[in-house]
């Protein structure tokens, strides 16, 4: 083996990143690349992220306490796959130093749109002092049409209570200098 081989043949890489429209932490990210040669690796790749709209605000409501984003009426997920070749430029110290790779790679994105939930109340309150009132607190999709009193939407639901209802749509990715 000479010195500039490496001495794996297999690696894989996993991490969390942030970006600009994700949130906190945007997203996962997993890799696994096999080397081919001193110079050449194989790899394929997964990502996952999700994609926030720049003008998203988030509105407090003043009589629960509960948050919901106004005009938002799907989360927007991204998993992206792919594949490629990756090439050593410079190759890192034995010891310590930075090692220089590029990357060219191509697949697909499959957008993830799944529903934003929030608990609308549509409970109706009569004039008269001490009438019974039924509560009608719904949890159901948001829709700024048929949500129209931001006083009446109380707080956003969990995130995944409208896995099931989740829609793909797909686009395409690729990266390379």
């Amino acid at each position: 083996m000479s010195s500039e081989e490496p001495s794996y043949r297999k690696e894989f890489t996993y991490g969390i990143n942030f970006n600009t429209r994700g949130g906190l932490i945007g997203g996962v990210a997993v890799r696994s690349t096999r080397v081919l040669d001193e110079k050449w690796s194989r790899f394929w790749g997964v990502e996952g992220v999700e994609v926030k709209h720049p003008k998203e605000q988030r509105v407090l409501n003043q009589n629960s306490g509960g948050s919901f984003v106004f005009g938002k009426s799907n989360y927007l997920f991204v998993l992206r796959p792919s594949y490629g070749m990756q090439r050593v430029i410079f190759r890192k110290a034995p010891e310590s130093g930075v090692q220089v790779n590029a990357l060219v790679g191509a697949g697909p994105s499959i957008g993830l749109l799944m529903p934003y939930y929030i608990y609308y109340d549509y409970t109706v309150r009569e004039n008269r002092p001490g009438a019974p009132v039924q509560e009608d607190i719904r949890s159901e999709q948001y829709d700024p049409v048929i949500n129209s009193a931001d006083s009446r939407i109380l707080d956003r639901a969990p995130i995944f209570s409208g896995a099931n209802q989740t829609k793909a749509r797909i686009g395409g990715t690729c990266a390379g200098p």
